[in-house]
């Protein structure tokens, strides 16, 4: 899990779960080197629903031990656009016993497919449910104003190619300024 910080107050408010594969042979293999094969053969919706699951378990245990921290979920647009995945977020959320306003669900911008309607449709009955929505390495996909608008989402993620050196670039500072604006 990797920690999201205030920057307001430098306090840990949420986390983010991160796969990992402990391949036999390769060793611990980060997700861009298996959830494209995952995708490809179908497996993407049986590990996104692990993911989810074993999110929110632990999630809950730290409810319980006085960590109130909600976590977000990366989700691939394949596993987005299968009819039962509403139903396989509420199922997680039922099962853990965490209200769905303690997940955040992030879509990459870069992968959102041509047909935003159903795409905003899948969003807006997981929003519907209280879950929070999430566009993340915003700054590199289709960033088109006209489709954002369309999307029931709370939160942009700026992409890090701009995050990462704003403090010694003018341009990626002014870029993520605006970007700050423009979300708000």
């Amino acid at each position: 899990y990797q920690p999201k910080i205030e920057l307001g107050t430098g306090m840990v408010d949420s986390v983010e779960a991160l796969v990992r594969w402990a391949h036999p042979f390769r060793g611990i293999l980060a997700p861009d080197a298996f959830i494209a094969l995952a995708e490809r053969t179908g497996l993407i919706r049986d590990l996104t629903t692990w993911v989810l699951a074993t999110a929110l378990r632990q999630c809950a245990t730290w409810a319980s031990e006085g960590m109130d921290l909600p976590v977000a979920v990366n989700i691939s647009p394949r596993v987005l656009g299968h009819a039962g995945f509403v139903t396989t977020v509420r199922e997680a959320l039922q099962a853990s016993g965490l209200p769905a306003s303690r997940l955040t669900l992030e879509i990459t911008e870069s992968s959102f497919p041509e047909n935003t309607r159903l795409l905003s449709a899948t969003l807006s009955r997981l929003r519907d449910l209280g879950v929070r929505l999430s566009v993340d390495d915003f700054g590199t996909g289709w960033s088109t104003l006209t489709k954002l608008k369309e999307l029931p989402v709370q939160e942009l993620k700026i992409d890090r190619s701009f995050v990462s050196t704003m403090a010694e670039d003018d341009t990626d500072r002014s870029i993520v300024r605006s970007i700050l604006d423009l979300a708000h």
